[in-house]
Order: C-alpha cells, then sequence, then structure tokens
C-alpha cells in the first residue's frame, strides 16, 4: 500500500467543505487523497493535524511508528491512519460490542507493556470524574507507558463499531503531574463521585440549549450512558457510603437521594444527587448540590 504525504491542511479544508461532503460522490483513492471513511471518521474523533507539522498519512494499515505496539483484533478492518512527532493515530472497524472490544483490550494490551491509567491529569477536586482507566471525557479507554498515553474510542456507526486509536506523547492522565490542590487543607464542599466505565461527559450528541441546573455550592454534567436513574444513584451510593455518608430519606428513589455526613464543629453537610432525564437518548444529567446544616 502506498504512503500518503498530505500536510494536515487537508483536514481543514476538508472541514470547510463538510456541509456539501454528503451529496459529492467521494473521488477514487489517488496520490493526493484519502478514503472519505478514513477521513469521516478522523473528523468525527476531532483528530487534527496542521500545517507544518510533519504529518504523514497511510491508508489501509497502522501507521509503522504504532503497529508493533497496538493490538488490532483479528476480524478487524484497517482503514489507515497518520503520524506525526506528537500524535499518531489508527482507524479500524470491527464486528465487536464495546463490551467485548473493552474485554479484548483489557486482556491484550498489557502484553504490549500498556497499563490502564489511574491518574486523572489536571485539578484534584470534587464533583463528577470519569472513571479510572477511561479516556479523559471518561468514554473509550486510555493506557499509558512511559509517559504516553493511548485512547482507545469507539464510535457506533451504520455499518458497524468504528475505533480510534490515539496515542499522545505528552499530558493527559499518562504524564504523571502533581494534582493543583493537594495541599488544601480545607475539605471540599463536594465528594468526588466517579463515573460508571464508557458514561462519556459532556459529549456533542448529548447538547442540549438549555443551560445546566447548577446551583450555588453545586455542580452538574451530562453524560452519555444506557445505565438506568435509579442504577446510576446506586453506583453514586456505594461511592458516598464508602466514604462515611449515611443515607436520609428512602434510597429506593430513582430521580435523586439525600445523604449526611458530620462536618466539624456543629455542622453537618447534606448532599442531594439528582438525575434528570433528557430528551436526547442515552444522556441524562447528573448533578450534586451541598448545604450545611446546624447541628440540633
Amino acid at each position: 500500500m502506498r504512503r500518503h504525504n498530505i500536510v494536515g491542511a487537508f483536514i481543514g479544508t476538508l472541514i470547510v467543505g463538510a456541509c456539501s461532503a454528503a451529496a459529492q460522490q467521494p473521488r477514487s483513492a489517488g496520490p493526493d487523497s484519502l478514503p472519505r471513511e478514513l477521513v469521516e471518521a478522523l473528523l468525527r474523533a476531532g483528530a487534527s493535524t496542521y500545517p507544518g507539522d510533519g504529518s504523514e498519512f497511510v491508508v489501509g494499515r497502522v501507521p509503522t511508528s504504532l503497529a508493533p505496539f497496538l493490538y488490532v483484533p483479528g476480524n478487524a478492518s484497517v482503514l489507515g491512519g497518520f503520524e506525526n512527532t506528537s500524535t499518531v493515530v489508527a482507524v479500524f472497524k470491527v464486528k465487536m460490542t464495546r463490551e467485548e472490544l473493552h474485554a479484548a483490550y483489557a486482556r491484550e494490551l498489557p502484553k504490549l507493556g500498556w497499563t490502564p491509567a489511574t491518574f486523572r491529569g489536571g485539578y484534584a477536586g470534587w464533583g463528577f470524574m470519569p472513571a479510572p482507566g477511561t479516556g479523559p471525557t471518561g468514554g473509550g479507554l486510555e493506557y499509558c507507558h512511559i509517559g504516553q498515553a493511548l485512547q482507545i474510542n469507539p464510535t457506533e456507526t451504520p455499518s458497524g463499531l468504528s475505533v480510534l486509536a490515539l496515542v499522545r506523547n505528552f499530558g493527559g492522565a499518562c504524564a504523571g503531574r502533581t494534582p493543583v490542590f493537594v495541599s488544601n487543607s480545607a475539605p471540599p464542599d463536594l465528594p468526588v463521585l466517579v463515573n460508571p466505565p464508557d458514561a462519556a461527559m459532556n459529549q456533542t450528541e448529548c447538547f442540549q440549549p438549555q443551560a445546566l441546573g447548577v446551583a450555588n455550592r453545586g455542580t452538574s454534567e451530562r453524560l452519555r450512558t444506557s445505565i438506568p436513574a435509579d442504577k446510576l444513584l446506586d453506583h453514586f451510593a456505594r461511592q458516598l457510603a464508602d466514604s462515611g455518608w449515611s443515607p436520609t430519606g428512602s434510597q429506593a428513589a430513582s430521580v435523586h437521594r439525600t445523604w449526611t455526613r458530620a462536618d466539624t464543629g456543629s455542622t453537618t453537610r447534606e448532599i442531594t444527587v439528582a438525575i434528570t432525564p433528557s430528551t436526547i437518548p442515552t444522556c441524562v444529567e447528573v448533578s450534586m448540590q451541598v448545604r450545611q446544616l446546624r447541628k440540633p
């Protein structure tokens, strides 16, 4: 398969013409063109290059530098990818479910030297956080090796599961940076609640014109997940119980539940976690609100 040298401006040009692309017949592959399905997968996943970064595109195979370190399922159809000084991307299609894909990578990637990401880069803090081992938004998977981050991002398409494997040479959950607020002596108002695996946060498909329902001393996120509201609350309830929060009222509620925990001094903190259904299938809004109560 011939290797294609194309500057990153190609993708930028394609974005400009994306509105009319659906009405055009794709050109046959040639020295200066890429298969439409490959380009659409790169655009859908947000993979991009820029002029002068030395990006080198390949078609029908995994980029050379990544091939020895990436597991590709035996039934996969490899579309291609690109590589430059900071990023390597491979795109392929598989006849698997998300669960089967996750299980395959959990089994195969450690054999190639990768370990699941456990550190969440950026701020240590509070609120809803992606599950360990997932990508930065909680979607897909993320693995680490010597500071590099490998993200496996599957997307359902009409023709099957499209998988984008992306390796970054810096940043993310694999860089080993120190959390900014690690020395903060004041207890945070809100606890950390880890989302279920593959519950991606604030995805484009979950966009709604209504603002998130965040009030003072609270936080809210939109999740892409098919987990029922009561099961999602059960997931958060187990974490709160492990960190000393006690349930108040009925814990069978499927929309919101409340917990309390003794604070220092004469106050108790009360937290309410709520699940708000969305008009968009598989998308929900999760929120937590905290207030201080005077002890009797």
